[in-house]
């Protein structure tokens, strides 16, 4: 919430003290326990001071990445010219001086409004202002400033190259799911991410089924998942963000899982739950190593992008752990390469990644760049549902690895980590609801967004899903603060 400066100091100080123990971000919730199902009714935080020229900030980071010091922070407005903005950060130092810096306001996808989504208004920015690292240390408190209104950045996250070894060497970013319900494609995902290498996932959500949380509170039991709740923007009678955002903002989201990943993970792959990437031998995170060694200087490895298909019918419907097999893992297929095969996918390290956009990262630290792997190597494979009947199958040499990795080896692993997982948090004789219905009513509801130019899922689908299913949402009233107008 923005504070007027024309109060008199101690006013002024009182009041963002106040608005600073009122309105920052809540710590993540890593209660274990089962969350309260939440009906879709207000899922959006009211907020008096939203204007159309507003920052709405998300997080904040001190970055010793590079040789300066950098102030950070992730926020979201509309488009605007970098020079329109009267815009500083006051840094207040231990010996009392006080250094005034002017950031700079940049779209996250380089451009505003994007060309892909042309009619989404408001966008994730990144402002940043850069400082010697000798005056960041010194640094005490800081304050955004905006026309006439202050921001007090209290307690900035500090992110900073690490010299222990990470707790992961491989994870996984996945943006914010909507609409979600599908519990059976997150366990395969998660199985098989588990057999290339990974060790941890930070999971966005949005709107889930009951079921699929269920699943992601269990696998974070187990120590492979972090849920990350991304509520909607907030909004007020004059002015409402989230119609007219693409995809509930993913983009930031993106880089918010950049500085999550600092000093956790070595490699990070940013990928859906319907992708797997696949080297032509050995594990992910092997190729992975063995190609750092050989290009020391790599801030991201970009994966070639092919369709893959799994054939036969997945059980729907009301389902034991008898009633699953996997077995449609045993008859993937790489399809026929095309044209329009799809984009790359990338694997980045967060200790050189600057700005990461979904299919590559857009700008590296000083002295890193992209590789570009040889689809020989290693590859992208994309298992979207309607891909499953189409196409024909590649039988070139490829295609032969992709049978021997899904082969009746990965099957088996899957499906005893399926049937251990589902006993001991689940019970034996436990029945969950698949519902394949959801997704295809929320990709027909999406189906012509590219027309309006936008892609705003909560608002288009909730009309055709909110009552198909018991829904789980990241809502303002369960995760305070998540967002602060300025």
């Amino acid at each position: 919430m923005a504070v007027r400066r024309n109060y008199l100091l101690p006013t002024l100080i009182f009041t963002c003290s106040l608005l600073f123990f009122l309105l920052w971000p809540a710590p993540i919730d890593e209660k274990s326990d089962w969350p309260a199902i939440h009906r879709p009714t207000a899922h959006q935080q009211e907020n008096s001071y939203l204007t159309p020229d507003s920052t709405i900030i998300y997080r904040t980071f001190l970055d010793y990445r590079a040789q300066q010091a950098a102030v950070r922070i992730l926020a979201f407005r509309q488009c605007v010219r970098n020079e329109s903005l009267r815009m500083k950060i006051e840094v207040y130092l231990r010996n009392g001086t006080m250094i005034s810096l002017r950031p700079t306001v940049k779209p996250v996808e380089a451009e505003c409004p994007w060309h892909w989504a042309p009619s989404c208004d408001w966008s994730g920015h990144v402002i940043s202002a850069f400082l010697p690292k000798d005056q960041a240390k010194a640094m005490i408190s800081a304050s955004l400033i905006n026309w006439e209104s202050l921001l007090p950045l209290s307690q900035l996250n500090i992110v900073q190259p690490s010299k222990a070894p990470q707790k992961a060497q491989l994870a996984i970013c996945i943006l914010p799911l909507y609409w979600y319900t599908d519990w059976l494609q997150l366990v395969q995902f998660f199985e098989i991410w588990k057999l290339q290498g990974a060790s941890r996932v930070f999971v966005y959500y949005h709107s889930i089924s009951e079921t699929v949380d269920k699943w992601l509170v269990a696998y974070e039991k187990e120590g492979l998942v972090k849920r990350i709740p991304w509520t909607l923007l907030p909004k007020n009678s004059r002015v409402d963000p989230n119609l007219s955002i693409y995809r509930l903002g993913h983009s930031l989201a993106e880089n918010d899982c950049v500085y999550r990943t600092m000093g956790v993970a070595k490699f990070v792959a940013l990928v859906d739950f319907d992708e797997f990437i696949i080297p032509t031998s050995g594990t992910l995170l092997q190729y992975l190593q063995s190609a750092l060694k050989k290009n020391p200087s790599a801030g991201s490895f970009r994966f070639p992008h092919f369709r893959l298909a799994f054939g036969g019918q997945r059980p729907t419907g009301k389902l034991a752990a008898g009633d699953v097999h996997f077995n449609w893992l045993l008859k993937a297929k790489k399809v026929v390469s095309d044209a329009r095969s799809g984009p790359s996918k990338t694997v980045f390290l967060p200790d050189r990644t600057d700005v990461l956009l979904t299919h590559q990262v857009r700008a590296h630290l000083a002295g890193y760049s992209q590789v570009a792997v040889d689809a020989n190597e290693a590859m992208l494979l994309h298992a979207r549902a309607n891909w499953q009947q189409t196409a024909s199958a590649d039988n070139g040499s490829s295609a032969t690895a992709i049978r021997k990795i899904f082969g009746e080896s990965l099957r088996n692993a899957v499906l005893m980590q399926f049937r251990r997982i589902f006993a001991k948090y689940f019970g034996r004789n436990a029945k969950l609801e698949q519902n394949d219905g959801v997704r295809k009513e929320v990709a027909m509801c999406l189906s012509d967004w590219k027309g309006v130019g936008c892609k705003t899922p909560y608002h288009s689908c909730y009309a055709r899903v909110h009552n198909m299913t018991n829904w789980v949402f990241s809502i303002p009233e369960r995760h305070s603060g998540n967002y602060l107008v300025l």
